[in-house]
């Protein structure tokens, strides 16, 4: 039986972010941004990289919401 480890459920998660987030396919080098790092981060050739818990991947997502101006401002 192979080795489970959740580092290797980043992979696939990263990519499935990457498409729901963006709408395609496939990671470019010109694609920057903080989607584009945490992607990275999930699909890094070295797992010890790559988020070692569905916790801290889910801070991750989260701190990737842009900040609500309270409303009448702008």
């Amino acid at each position: 039986m192979a080795d489970f480890r959740i580092e290797h459920e980043m992979f696939a998660v990263g990519w499935l972010l990457w498409f729901i987030f963006v709408g395609r396919d496939g990671l470019a080098p010109k694609d920057a941004g903080p989607v584009a790092d945490l992607v990275r981060r999930c699909v890094h050739s070295d797992t010890g990289r790559r988020p070692s818990s569905t916790l801290e991947l889910i801070e991750a997502v989260r701190a990737l919401r842009a900040p609500v101006a309270p409303a009448g401002q702008s």
